[in-house]
């Protein structure tokens, strides 16, 4: 069969290969970044969205799009994200604004991602 052919065999190490370069050069690219703060779209997707915080419910996930608007309001961006919000609120729990902590965790979600 062609899946347990030698050559086979060369395909799947190049693969692995490839995809542990990949992974490398990702994490890498993500821990240059340890040393700064927010950029661009952070500020509002964490510092400025109150959903994050303890003190607002978990139903604003729901209800509210990526920047923390609700839904249905006409400044709504409508931009629906609720996983990737759960997790920044997570974040805020384990680091508040500390970007650090949300590069950290950053890297090991796409390293998860990756395998």
């Amino acid at each position: 069969s062609i899946l347990s052919s030698p050559a086979s065999g060369f395909v799947k190490c190049c693969f692995c290969l490839i995809l542990i370069v990949a992974l490398t050069l990702r994490c890498l690219s993500c821990l240059l970044l340890l040393p700064y703060g927010f950029a661009y779209d952070d500020v509002v997707t964490v510092v400025r969205n109150h959903d994050l915080r303890p003190e607002s419910p978990w139903t604003n996930l729901i209800n509210h799009d990526y920047w923390g608007f609700g839904i249905r309001c006409f400044d709504s961006h409508k931009s629906y994200r609720p996983l990737t919000t759960a997790t920044l609120k997570m974040n805020y729990h384990l680091h508040q604004l500390d970007p650090q902590g949300y590069y950290a965790v950053n890297v090991g979600l796409h390293a998860l991602n990756s395998c």
